[in-house]
């Protein structure tokens, strides 16, 4: 017996309207965001933008995740011509770099992440 697919297909050919944001609702957003404690420190909000990232990821790039932090981490020391940093700040970057990398490739998604001023 076939499984019936058409639930799916409408979710996907009927158009969803959006809210539209100006500039301004985002930024005042963002500026929102930034106030919460998950966000005051670079590097929780690099770990649970990495969680978040890996939730939506394939089996087959949760897996590879280490491999991935590995290569990220090998090419920061070339560009950084071996200059030490603190681990917080490496595992940070890493964090950051990692599923951004994750999101490109299995997602199709390119993150932004923003620094407040």
């Amino acid at each position: 017996m076939p499984i019936k697919l058409d639930w799916q297909l409408d979710i996907l050919s009927k158009p969803k309207p959006t809210k539209v944001q100006t500039f301004d609702d985002l930024a005042a957003l963002f500026k929102e965001q930034f106030a919460e404690k998950r966000f005051s420190e670079v590097g929780e909000a690099a770990r649970e933008m990495r969680e978040n990232v890996l939730e939506l990821a394939s089996p087959s790039m949760r897996q590879a995740e280490q491999l991935i932090a590995e290569r990220v981490g090998a090419r920061r020391i070339q560009i950084l011509d071996g200059a030490a940093r603190p681990p917080e700040e490496e595992r940070a970057v890493t964090d950051i770099l990692g599923a951004r990398e994750i999101a490109r490739v299995d997602l199709g998604v390119d993150l932004l992440v923003a620094q407040p001023r």
